[in-house]
């Protein structure tokens, strides 16, 4: 089984939203709350991945980590580049910390760090595998409930970190 779990809880959209204007101190601010109230987060991960085990106590549970959301040096600059780098900043501490609970969890849970296969592909990148709709979309009127998840290369970048850390030939029972 597979999870992507903690962005929401951690504050994503408060952090994309407070780094999203020319404000650098309000972004900065927001991500060290954020980061502070990290192991929260984390207590809370691990109780979802025990829960987990304990429908499903032989599954492997491979969680997967976050992509940093922005390239502030080649990247178009959508918000200030010293922005982009807090939002990445809030970013790796959030990988680490779930990858802290899934070490600590006492499941079979194996993080899946996907920071490295996203290289090169940040929303705000040439060649993107995330989605980054800056303009609000009729008929609502209002940014895509899709901003900054996965586009299709970027599900296909998770799905072959997924295969490449669980081996589905491996889980087969015989």
């Amino acid at each position: 089984m597979s999870i992507t779990a903690g962005a929401v809880d951690a504050g994503s959209l408060r952090a994309l939203q407070n780094c999203s204007t020319p404000d650098t101190q309000l972004c900065e601010a927001t991500v060290n709350a954020i980061i502070a109230d990290l192991p929260v987060i984390e207590f809370g991960l691990e109780t979802i991945y025990q829960s987990i085990r304990g429908s499903a106590p032989g599954a492997t549970i491979a969680v997967l980590g976050y992509p940093r959301l922005f390239d502030p040096v080649n990247g178009l600059p959508v918000i200030p580049p010293a922005n982009q780098v807090q939002v990445n900043r809030a970013i790796d501490a959030l990988n680490a910390t779930i990858a802290k609970a899934a070490a600590e969890s006492q499941t079979n849970a194996v993080f899946i760090d996907v920071t490295k296969k996203f290289l090169g592909h940040a929303a705000n990148s040439a060649d993107p595998w995330l989605v980054m709709v800056l303009a609000p979309v009729p008929p609502f009127d209002r940014l895509p409930d899709a901003n900054f998840h996965p586009n299709v290369a970027g599900h296909r970048a998770y799905a072959a970190a997924l295969l490449s850390a669980v081996k589905p030939a491996q889980l087969a029972k015989r």
